[in-house]
């Protein structure tokens, strides 16, 4: 009686035929046979013992899809609509199988990665991505780029080459093809999270350019649904990880943007859309893309926030939820870039970029947090952190005067220290007295002002003495007489 290994050598010699007859009969064996636990079995055994190592053996997972990638290229350029589709559908499900949870199998296509990335590519290029074999491909697609490990072994031309076909595909925007579209934005949106390179300048410039032609195309849609929501994800992760090597451009960019943009702010309905609206306006300042708007923002925030539907914590509402949570950050960003190159610490401005990028760093929340990793007792660290502050309130209040450098580092540390919620539940106690310290009674330096936007946007973790902090500090330096005379000191 033939072994599994001698029916699954059976079925690979047929697919390596010259006929196509006995090509189309080892794959329909194959489908057979995948159907089988005990072959799913020796398949994923096979796969551990090449992980080490050496050649795949045929009768294993990457064995499997090497051998499908060889039989589409052999199938050659005449081959039927209905083969054409079968064969994507064995890829499919033999990527599938592999990946199987249950069979406790780490990485099992690792070999043959970036070969499955650049089949994919090869054929969108020559398929379309609303057709039969384009839809099989698409849903591989989007199950490779899952896995952060199959990414990295991809070669960046195959990434390219993937997203200039999503993004082709969205300049066609139309509304009866809304599902279409929210496939090619999901995708995109993995391929330019996972890019395993740095996109080369010409991708990158078209990438930038189309995105603004997909956005004018939305605007005169009115389109308020899914798929500007998608395609705006997709513009944000682009900017995060690409904008610094593109200042110029991604203003250029919002130049275009702005009356879509605009009109989502001020009129748009979906809170996850708005939300990633302000997740686009913050990584554009930060790009220094907006500064010319800057004043037109913050007048658009007061209203926002002037909104009677906007929930201060009054009531029974002790924590803000993550919408307004943003715009209140965003608020506090604006005030902080609005003021900062005017007010700037003397000699701020000739710091190294090395520095400046440190302290910036350093007050973004980092990967492990953003993750909900656990660590050690927060009630331990906070009491730890505590001490520190009360070192640097104690210092600012007895010597501060006399160093204008460590003052302004002094308040900088207090400022990483809010942002990063160091004090949790604790810190409000905390503000008052650092509040009637004389930094924050006449001209307010730039540090002055990154301490004051790090207390007014922190989040959520004592409720609502959070939310009077917020109001305390909305009292005190709202008013812009504040930042006039700092002009005139």
């Amino acid at each position: 009686m033939a072994t599994v290994l001698d029916q699954l050598e059976s079925a690979q010699n047929l697919l390596k035929s010259t006929k196509v007859t006995k090509r189309k009969e080892g794959l329909k064996q194959l489908l057979i046979l995948l159907d089988s636990d005990s072959v799913n079995a020796e398949l994923h055994s096979q796969a551990i013992r090449s992980s080490a190592g050496g050649a795949v053996p045929d009768a294993s997972w990457p064995g499997l899809c090497s051998a499908l990638i060889a039989l589409h290229k052999a199938s050659g350029s005449r081959l039927a609509a209905s083969d054409g589709l079968s064969q994507a559908k064995a890829l499919r499900r033999t990527v599938q199988l592999a990946e199987d949870s249950r069979s406790g199998t780490t990485l099992p296509l690792l070999q043959v990665a970036a070969k499955l990335f650049q089949h994919i590519s090869d054929l969108l290029r020559s398929h379309d991505l609303s057709s039969p074999v384009g839809l099989e491909h698409g849903s591989l697609l989007r199950l490779l780029l899952s896995v952060p490990d199959y990414c990295a072994r991809a070669y960046a031309k195959s990434f390219e080459d993937l997203i200039d076909i999503h993004i082709t595909a969205l300049l066609g925007f139309n509304l009866g093809h809304a599902e279409e579209h929210y496939r090619s934005a999901t995708s995109l949106h993995l391929l330019l999270q996972n890019f395993p390179a740095d996109l080369s300048a010409e991708s990158a410039d078209y990438v930038l350019h189309t995105f603004a032609d997909i956005f004018s195309r939305l605007h005169e849609s009115r389109e308020e649904g899914r798929i500007s929501l998608s395609v705006l994800s997709c513009l944000n992760v682009f900017l995060q990880n690409h904008g610094l090597d593109m200042c110029r451009p991604c203003l250029e960019l919002h130049e275009k943007l702005q009356p879509f943009i605009m009109r989502i702010f001020g009129c748009g309905r979906d809170a996850r859309l708005q939300e990633a609206v302000v997740c686009y306006l913050r990584l554009q300042m930060r790009l220094q893309a907006l500064d010319g708007h800057l004043s037109h923002m913050r007048d658009l925030m007061d209203k926002e926030l002037g909104k009677a539907g906007f929930h201060w914590g009054d009531g029974d509402r002790t924590v803000i939820n993550a919408q307004q949570h943003a715009l209140l950050d965003l608020m506090a960003s604006i005030w902080f870039h609005l003021s900062a190159d005017e007010h700037a610490a003397p000699g701020q401005a000739d710091e190294p970029a090395a520095k400046r990028r440190k302290v910036d760093s350093a007050l973004e929340p980092s990967a492990a947090e953003d993750a909900g990793d656990s660590g050690p007792d927060p009630t331990v660290l906070w009491a730890s952190w505590k001490v520190i502050w009360d070192a640097l309130v104690s210092w600012l209040s007895i010597e501060g005067g006399k160093s204008a450098n460590l003052h302004e580092e002094a308040l900088t540390a207090l400022a990483i220290i809010a942002s990063r919620q160091c004090l949790g539940p604790h810190i409000r106690p905390q503000v008052q007295e650092l509040l009637d310290m004389p930094p924050f009674h006449g001209p307010l330096t730039s540090s002055a002002l990154l301490l004051i936007r790090a207390l007014f946007a922190t989040y959520g973790t004592a409720g609502q003495d959070e939310l009077k902090l917020r109001q305390q500090l909305l009292d005190r330096f709202i008013p812009m007489e504040v930042f006039s005379e700092a002009g005139t000191g």
